[in-house]
């Protein structure tokens, strides 16, 4: 069974990478479609904003938890993270919170942070949140895909692109849905382990 230390943390580690993820596939989702396909473009962006919601409030409850080593991996943001978000919204008219990325960087660690049920009951709440918009965007891409291959939809994005992101949408689920069950997800500590599961979904 998870300390409720360690189920904080992993929680809060799992959004911070994931989430800043979904909110760059809705993006990149809403700037392939095309006038006519006005509908799905509107829902992309919901989701966008939806996500960028749940990662701005973990990273505002992640202010003084142990998460050091997730923030220097550079797989949250570099140091080129707002520029490009600066350059996706100038090019694509799509906005992008760069509030976010902003106070990513300004996240300070500490080594032992004590939790009260309050913040235990908080993160329950983000992660029922996360898997909740995770059924909605996985079923959104999964219709996409549908779409494309009947040939009854036009996206700039190829479908096995759509494929590859409906994966790394269902592995994130499976990890909240372990921490919900009370599993550990030892492997998603470790950066190489993240990089292979990611990498390793076959585009």
């Amino acid at each position: 069974m998870l300390s409720s230390q360690r189920y904080i943390t992993l929680s809060l580690e799992l959004h911070l990478f994931f989430a800043r993820i979904m909110k760059e596939h809705s993006i990149f989702l809403e700037a392939g479609f095309t006038p006519k396909n006005s509908k799905l473009s509107k829902e992309a962006d919901e989701y966008k904003i939806k996500f960028e919601k749940l990662l701005l409030d973990t990273v505002k409850v992640s202010q003084g938890v142990n998460i050091e080593s997730v923030i220097n991996s550079g797989e949250i943001f570099t140091k080129y993270t707002l520029s490009a978000e600066k350059k996706t919204q100038y090019y694509t008219a799509i906005n992008i919170n760069f509030k976010i990325t902003s106070m990513e960087q300004e996240l300070k660690c500490k080594n032992k942070i004590d939790f009260d049920n309050k913040t235990v009951k908080y993160v329950k709440q983000l992660n029922n949140r996360g898997i909740k918009l995770l059924d909605g965007l996985i079923d959104l891409k999964k219709r996409i895909l549908d779409g494309m291959l009947c040939c009854e939809l036009f996206t700039l994005n190829y479908p096995l692109l759509i494929e590859h992101i409906i994966r790394e949408a269902e592995l994130y689920r499976s990890y909240i849905k372990l921490l919900e069950n009370g599993d550990d997800i030892e492997d998603f500590n470790n950066s190489e382990v993240r990089k292979s599961e990611l990498f390793g979904i076959k585009l």
